[in-house]
């Protein structure tokens, strides 16, 4: 059996690249594909009277239209969580330590940097740039504090900080997966993974139909700009059968040792359909009970038939360098861009050019993450990943 999974590394850092890359075009471009809240009839529509610059712009820098679709792939880092998880529980061996502190050693701290290093840029901005940026008050440092110490976040309070990265309602998902994830593993050990893989979809589905129908709830992928309760949608009911499909795929895979249920001759199809009906679900209110799941097992059909065709790829290609460092770059990614450059750009009074905005983001958050990563109580890059297969 294999102690080291290259696969999941490129995975990951395949998702990181598509995340990022959104973000970063949806804040300096200010264009976006995602779905608006609505009926089908109503997005379909907003697609033809989009401004010619805009249509020109997708014509000639395809990109745009690419990672449009970017922020799909957090449903795929849930997935691959739950199998690195249940693949290095079932193949580690037994420790006086717990599983579960262990994994929380190499995450808290980078999540403690983030939130700290966040605070620390605000400060110094608001003082550098005050016609721009309101000083930092007591009470958001409260916030700050707050997300700090207790990194299980279920309000906004993310959302309502400065310099904080509003994505992070992801991590605190995330965290409270680790907080569950032995509880998952003792029922399909007591039960066995297939049963606890189809009970985690109803329990998926009948929560999201809650969420949807009962709460006026969105998915937070969705929310921006909205009047409607998207915080329901970062508890783990309504994620809980993408990352248990995870844990169903690394079984398989310690059975197997292979991905070859993912590369069977009609897998890609079928996930490209899928995706597609996701989307599509994205689209209308109802669509929203199932609309994660099925982007997720879409996009990981088509991820790992992706992989398939590269049989001979190197540990270190640059997407398996980005996936051993895909938690540092979700951290700390949003900084370059909200807390550094726009800034800079009022100073200098006008908007930097999209391509050199890029550029310089992702030189400002490679010098972030290396010094980040040098702090002495900071967990190594290999250390920090929630999904490592080596340890």
């Amino acid at each position: 059996m294999k102690k080291h999974v290259p696969e999941i590394d490129i995975a990951r850092g395949i998702s990181i690249a598509f995340i990022v890359f959104y973000h970063y075009f949806l804040e300096l471009s200010r264009f976006h594909l995602r779905p608006i809240v609505g009926s089908l009839s109503t997005n379909i529509s907003r697609l033809f009277i989009l401004p010619w610059s805009i249509k020109l712009s997708l014509v000639v820098n395809p990109l745009s239209a690419i990672f449009s679709f970017g922020w799909e792939f957090v449903g795929v880092f849930l997935f691959l969580s739950g199998f690195t998880l249940y693949y290095s529980k079932k193949t580690s061996p037994p420790s006086t330590n717990s599983f579960l502190v262990k994994r929380l050693r190499s995450l808290v701290p980078a999540w403690q940097i983030a939130i700290a290093f966040a605070f620390v840029i605000n400060l110094i901005f608001s003082w550098v740039f005050r016609s721009y940026i309101i000083t930092v008050p007591s009470t958001k440092i409260v916030d700050y504090l707050y997300l700090l110490l207790y990194p299980v976040v279920v309000d906004s309070a993310f959302q309502r900080i400065p310099g904080v990265n509003p994505s992070l309602w992801f991590m605190s998902l995330l965290f409270q997966f680790y907080l569950i994830f032995e509880v998952v593993y003792l029922f399909c050990q007591k039960y066995g993974i297939k049963k606890v893989f189809w009970f985690s979809l109803l329990i998926d589905i009948f929560s999201r139909v809650i969420l949807v129908f009962v709460l006026n709830g969105i998915p937070s992928s969705l929310s921006a700009g909205v009047p409607k309760n998207y915080q329901a949608f970062t508890l783990f009911p309504a994620r809980l059968f993408e990352f248990v499909a995870g844990m169903y795929l690394a079984q398989i895979f310690i059975d197997t040792g292979s991905f070859k249920t993912l590369t069977k001759k009609y897998a890609l199809p079928v996930g490209i359909i899928f995706w597609l009906l996701g989307n599509m679900c994205n689209y209308f209110v109802a669509g929203w009970v199932l609309s994660d799941t099925l982007l997720t097992i879409g996009l990981v059909i088509i991820v790992f038939n992706g992989l398939a065709l590269f049989k001979d790829f190197k540990h270190n290609t640059l997407f398996s360098i980005l996936g051993k460092n895909s938690i540092w770059i979700y951290l700390l990614h949003n900084q370059p861009i909200t807390q550094i450059l726009v800034p800079l750009t009022f100073l200098i009074g006008q908007r930097l050019p999209l391509s050199l905005s890029i550029i310089l983001s992702f030189l400002i958050l490679g010098i972030i993450i290396a010094f980040s990563t040098k702090l002495p109580f900071s967990p190594a890059p290999s250390k920090t990943l929630l999904v490592s297969p080596t340890k």
